[in-house]
């Protein structure tokens, strides 16, 4: 995710240096509640904690339509909200939507162009920009949805692991078991290597699985 960031923040330098399309702004849609707010703006001391809900202002329009508006002077648009104080609004401005597949709008690119002319041709310029990001943001997307799946499931497996070799769910009640359980907790408390003997079947490894999940260390890999 930092790094697309960073790629990001690449693209809107050049956009604003070589292509004409000036602060050009990257917003990305929450998955909760489908506002969206700024992930990267070119320019120095703006605001970047504005959010658009979808339908207000010209931005939440381009998110609910789904397709790139264009507006020849930003001062004849009574949909420009101007929240962000760096626009000129004597100047078109255009805004894309960041689309995946079936349609789906995950965010919006926008910039001002920097004089009226050839505003047809930047359109197409700035959507074919815009859908390469969307890919790019949906495959980031995509891999943290994996990461977050595949922590929780870590999470579970251990919290299983923990709760099947608490002290009252290994079998034992018998006086040697109980001094087994005391050493279990003596040893526990330090960051050490553990020798364990007995014969095969003795239980071994249910011991070991004790003392790790009952460590300080349960939380990392348990090496046996």
């Amino acid at each position: 995710t930092h790094d697309m960031r960073n790629k990001l923040k690449g693209i809107l330098e050049i956009l604003h240096k070589r292509s004409g399309l000036h602060f050009g702004m990257i917003t990305l849609r929450d998955i909760d509640d489908d506002s969206m707010s700024i992930c990267e703006i070119y320019g120095d001391g703006i605001d970047r904690s504005v959010r658009y809900q979808p339908g207000e202002g010209l931005v939440g329009a381009i998110l609910d339509e789904g397709c790139t508006i264009v507006v020849e002077r930003i001062a004849d648009e009574p949909r420009f909200l101007s929240r962000l104080g760096v626009y000129n609004p004597d100047l078109p401005f255009i805004g894309s939507p960041l689309a995946v597949e079936q349609g789906e709008v995950v965010g919006i690119l926008a910039a001002q162009p920097c004089d009226a002319s050839f505003l047809g041709e930047r359109a197409r310029f700035l959507e074919m920009v815009a859908n390469l990001i969307a890919h790019s943001v949906n495959s980031v997307r995509a891999m943290e949805r994996k990461q977050t799946e595949l922590v929780n499931e870590r999470d579970f497996l251990k919290q299983t692991l923990v709760k099947n070799y608490r002290f009252e769910n290994i079998i034992g009640h018998s006086e040697p078991m109980l001094k087994v359980f005391d050493i279990i907790r003596q040893v526990a408390k330090w960051h050490t290597t553990v020798l364990i003997r007995g014969e095969s079947g003795t239980g071994k490894e249910v011991v070991a699985n004790a003392i790790h999940f009952n460590s300080n260390c349960a939380s990392g890999p348990f090496l046996k």
